[in-house]
């Protein structure tokens, strides 16, 4: 489904109160530094529960009561309306944070059924993802015809990692104020796995391990992703059973929040980067997971989160699913992996649904 978007308007959106001089000069951290200079995207989507001029649920009620809260936040996230300097530290010049806001020509309900793809969703947020410019972040409120709304937000990855973005979203609340680079022919699409095939996953793979360590789900569903990946690229359309010896050397990567690794250890939900790679032959490192859609913006929890398109060649994010238990596996490949990769027969008897 192509979505039709319309902007309304743009603006930028200040603190409530000036940032002290003290303040004003953001260092970043090496970590920081070398991490990669693209957007980190979110889309929350809200059903309409019908609205009229005089109820706080129409649009331009919505836009205000976002703006307020935004503004009253930025105090205590005063980089997030600065700029970047030389990719050396960020300017808290309280400029601001842009504000867009659009329209969107469908009903929101059609949208979330239609499988909408990356490059859709990549509509409903406020930057291009690719090559972050001098804004640490941007918000912009989409409107369905329906009355439906979609929060799409953007964060640059060189001020904050995942799970600092997740928590600036959950206390970004309104109802809580005042208290490689991706080519063209890298395809992204998004994978569901539910609940009782996590759990058959877990099992197997608990079965098969000589570890007595209990296996999580991302474990379980990294170690399934992995080998079916590992089929396609070592023998193309032909089965391959998971004993089968690979034709070259692959390592997987698994971002690991590092907060409760340091010494001494940072607070659990430190703004930041603290992130690092680490190389996973197997698929043996625990990873933080933070629920996506434990997020309220005044009008209940999301009917859906996209995490708009990837931007990185063989990438996998993972999500909860609304319902609980489930996992939604976004992939992006090449063109021609990811045609063999969705139609993996062990991969298409796992999944319960590609969009």
């Amino acid at each position: 489904m192509k979505l039709a978007v319309e902007l309304v308007s743009e603006q930028l959106v200040k603190p409530s109160s000036p940032t002290p001089e003290s303040l004003r000069h953001y260092q970043l951290s090496f970590l920081d530094q070398i991490s990669a200079e693209v957007y980190n995207p979110f889309v929350y989507l809200f059903p309409s529960n019908g609205y009229d001029l005089e109820s706080n649920s129409n649009p331009i009620t919505i836009s205000n009561r976002l703006k307020k809260s935004l503004s009253e936040i930025l105090t205590h996230y005063y980089p997030l309306a600065g700029r970047f300097i030389d990719n050396k530290f960020v300017h808290c010049n309280d400029e601001g944070v842009p504000f867009l806001e659009t329209r969107i020509k469908c009903k929101l309900n059609d949208a979330v059924h239609s499988n909408l793809v990356g490059s859709e969703l990549d509509k409903l947020v406020p930057f291009e993802l690719d090559g972050a410019a001098e804004y640490p972040f941007g918000i912009q409120l989409n409107v369905f015809d329906c009355g439906g709304v979609a929060i799409g937000v953007c964060f640059s990855h060189q001020i904050a990692d995942g799970l600092s973005c997740l928590v600036f979203i959950k206390r970004y609340d309104p109802d809580l104020i005042p208290t490689k680079e991706k080519d063209d022919d890298i395809i992204s699409k998004r994978f569901v796995f539910s609940a009782s095939v996590i759990e058959t996953l877990k099992a197997k793979y608990r079965t098969n391990s000589e570890s007595k360590k209990p296996i999580s789900r991302v474990e379980a569903l990294s170690t399934f992703i992995w080998s079916r990946f590992l089929a396609i690229i070592n023998h193309g359309d032909k089965d391959q059973s998971e004993s089968d010896e690979p034709k070259g050397l692959y390592a997987l990567l698994h971002n690991v929040n590092l907060r409760s690794r340091m010494e001494p250890p940072v607070p659990e939900y430190s703004f930041g980067n603290y992130y690092r790679e680490v190389v996973a032959m197997e698929s043996e490192v625990m990873c933080h997971g933070f629920p996506l859609y434990d997020v309220n913006f005044g009008w209940g929890i999301p009917v859906w989160v996209g995490l708009s398109s990837l931007r990185y060649e063989n990438q996998v994010l993972f999500a909860d699913t609304e319902s609980g238990g489930g996992i939604e596996a976004s992939i992006s490949l090449k063109e021609e992996d990811m045609a063999k990769f969705e139609n993996d027969k062990e991969l298409l008897a796992s999944v319960s649904s590609i969009g």
